[in-house]
């Protein structure tokens, strides 16, 4: 994105919109037509996101999950009041990182069957389901996540030898069909601003096993390490 588009986005936001110059709205029409363009590869949707995280966390995000057929929607939802998208292009402001738009093809992926995983000097050290607040009765069953692990071995065992990095934390679905394989979604730093779902950044307790959620789960929240806004 060009400067003015940053500031235009983080303006008509509305989350924090006092740290961006106030920019009018025309000033989105080159993004737009370049997501139009982009978006146009893909028939049945994209899904939009920023190169550090997506606006899932307002209610246009979840309604629609961040997916978008024409530039118009796609810009819409950077500007539906997300506090990620707030965070991120002021951060990106901040470290002089001019952010991007990344437009992806739609999948669809069972909830269950997301994933995060945390790698730490090239070995797997924990597993979680992530959607972590919810219990899923297919989970529960053994033969399942059986299945779960030996594929998600299997896959990490490429993972590790490709990954740039030693210790990072990355975000995988699961299909479970006549072929069994995984799609990497994401990578994510190693850090406790990153969602430790069902483990825990304030006690370490990163042990290499496969978590899943139970009625009785309480993860910690990430925003116990840091506000929004200094």
């Amino acid at each position: 994105m060009e400067e003015r588009e940053v500031h235009a986005l983080g303006a008509l936001n509305g989350i924090g919109g006092h740290h961006f110059d106030r920019c009018r709205e025309e000033s989105l029409c080159g993004l737009e037509a370049r997501l139009d363009g982009a978006i146009r590869h893909f028939p049945q949707g994209a899904f939009i996101r920023l190169g550090s995280r997506s606006p899932k966390d307002t209610v246009h995000g979840m309604i629609t999950q961040c997916k978008a057929f024409d530039g118009r929607q796609a810009i819409r939802l950077l500007t539906s009041g997300s506090e990620r998208v707030a965070y991120d292009l002021r951060a990106a402001r901040k470290a002089s990182y001019q952010p991007w738009v990344f437009v992806r093809q739609w999948v669809d992926i069972s909830p269950e069957m997301e994933f995060r995983c945390f790698m730490k000097n090239c070995r797997l050290i924990g597993v979680s389901q992530y959607f972590y607040q919810t219990s899923f009765p297919v989970l529960n069953s053994p033969e399942i996540r059986n299945t779960i692990k030996t594929v998600l071995d299997e896959f990490f065992a490429d993972f590790s030898k490709l990954s740039p990095l030693d210790n990072v934390v990355f975000d995988v679905a699961l299909f479970l069909d006549k072929a069994p394989h995984v799609k990497l979604i994401e990578i994510n730093p190693f850090h406790p601003l990153t969602q430790a779902c069902l483990f825990s950044w304030h006690t370490s307790d990163f042990d290499g096993s496969f978590r899943f959620a139970q009625p009785d789960s309480k993860p910690e929240s990430v925003m116990d390490f840091f506000s929004l806004f200094e």
